[in-house]
């Protein structure tokens, strides 16, 4: 049998996928999902395979739980060597930071995570656009009991088409008719041309009546551009503790900009008492879904050390983050380049790393390496390797048993790379165990040993190497 769907998980985070299952079947979406454990005592049983073979995405419910389930790695592994990458989705349920591994693996996949994606609106519409559905509206969008009926949203679309023609005049007709009757997303597109005067004579006023209506009934993306109105005074009062509680709302539904917002609103202290932890907080999830400006501001927290204790390395990590994505809109307003910014922390960087931060030791090594920020040097990357690999650091460790193998700021010495590499395999590093095995193959630096080889290829494939898994496959082993 086909399924749309095969779902990846843990037992442990059953609540949610029974969410995902609930609201898959109220937009008719067929899913394959294990809740009876039929894994058993098998490796992987043919059950599964064959619904992965009979699906059209496999969604991965990424969290703390499935990265150390040994199904969901079966499961991943068997769909990554059977179908396309592109019909495989990770989707971060807890917040967690992928293990280096899956990282990258997914490298070339745009995953998603649930407070960006929430399951019930944003998650349902990306999956059915994935299997060819057009996707029109928000069910949730219209309150539970409201008794909008099925000619409303019928204008609405009628409306939705007409916008999309750029015939906006028409669009408002359709939009004035479907909002009266109550329908919350008739009534925030009313809303919005009004705010911007297409299709009829610009109102802020009667824009913010139609987006508090649409508010009320619960239309996201109605909250925000309410609490923009209250916060700008556009339309309405300037209202910030109105405009935070809008922005809350949405914030709390995972908008990226509803969060930045509500930082800048506890960093500031408007609408709210001033509480930089708060700030940092919000300004954090909306970092972590990639929002520059809350990167930016994030660094400015660690450097000023305003909610959160000074650190230097994780000031200059979130400007790097920002600065790579060009000019910003910094705290106080404006917009203007990091530049200097980005300079000054990158100076505190090193700093931070010369006092021992094994962190800032690493990453200066790998500014060094690429030539990113500095100026390339295999030489000063090979110190601030070599510094957090004393310190005990596995990826620092690894990287420094590459640049000895292959001669990169330092003598070419295989016996020295087989050192670090062994002292990062030992503590689990995948890579530096697969290089740790073509050592062994070849002899380089130690007496060659097949034997020993595979064992290190087979443990690199186990934590997630995929070249490892390709390598055994190529010689007929196992994992």
């Amino acid at each position: 049998m086909s399924y749309d769907i095969f779902i990846s998980y843990s037992r442990k985070d059953t609540d949610v996928a029974n969410r995902i299952c609930e609201a898959f079947d109220k937009a008719g979406i067929s899913y394959f999902i294990d809740r009876q454990d039929i894994g058993g005592g098998f490796e992987f049983p043919a059950i599964l395979a064959d619904a992965i073979l009979g699906c059209k995405v496999v969604l991965f419910l990424a969290s703390c739980n499935s990265y150390e389930s040994k199904f969901t790695n079966a499961e991943l592994t068997f769909a990554f060597n059977e179908k396309s990458k592109n019909a495989i989705l990770p989707y971060i349920i807890d917040g967690s930071t992928m293990p280096t591994a899956l990282r990258f693996i997914f490298s070339s996949i745009n995953w998603r995570t649930i407070e960006s994606h929430p399951i019930e609106t944003v998650l349902v519409d990306d999956i059915l656009n994935l299997l060819g559905t057009k996707v029109k509206r928000h069910p949730s969008v219209v309150a539970a009991g409201s008794g909008v009926g099925p000619q409303a949203s019928t204008w609405c679309d009628m409306g939705l088409e007409a916008y999309e023609r750029k015939d906006y005049a028409e669009a408002v007709k359709w939009y004035r008719k479907a909002a009266d009757q109550g329908d919350a997303e008739a009534q925030r597109n009313l809303g919005d041309c009004y705010y911007w005067g297409e299709g009829v004579e610009q109102n802020c006023t009667e824009a913010v009546r139609w987006y508090r209506k649409a508010a009320e009934q619960g239309d996201v993306n109605a909250q925000y551009n309410l609490g923009n109105c209250c916060y700008m005074g556009k339309g309405t009062e300037r209202d910030y503790v109105e405009a935070v509680k809008w922005y809350r709302r949405v914030a709390e539904r995972g908008d990226v900009n509803a969060q930045y917002n509500l930082g800048n609103c506890y960093c500031w202290g408007k609408g709210v008492k001033r509480n930089y932890g708060e700030a940092v907080r919000w300004y954090l999830k909306a970092a972590r879904q990639g929002d520059a400006s809350a990167q930016y501001n994030l660094g400015c927290c660690y450097y000023e050390y305003e909610g959160v204790t000074k650190n230097c390395a994780e000031a200059y990590r979130w400007f790097r983050k920002a600065a790579k994505q060009g000019t910003i809109a910094v705290p106080g307003g404006g917009a203007e380049g990091v530049t200097r910014d980005y300079e000054k922390a990158l100076r505190l960087f090193r700093r931070a790393a010369a006092q021992g931060d094994v962190n800032a030791q690493y990453d200066l090594g790998c500014c060094y390496c690429l030539g990113e920020d500095v100026e390339q040097s295999y030489v000063e990357a090979v110190k601030w390797f070599r510094k957090a690999a004393e310190q005990g650091s596995a990826i620092a460790q690894c990287d420094l048993g590459y640049c000895c193998e292959h001669g990169r700021g330092v003598g070419r010495d295989y016996a020295e790379a087989v050192k670090w590499y062994r002292m990062a395999a030992n503590q689990g590093d995948g890579i530096a165990q697969f290089y740790l095995g073509l050592m062994f193959g070849s002899g380089r630096g130690v007496k060659k040993n097949k034997d020993v080889a595979k064992e290190w290829f087979r443990k690199s494939a186990r934590n997630g190497c995929k070249a490892a898994k390709e390598f055994l496959a190529l010689i007929g082993e196992g994992c």
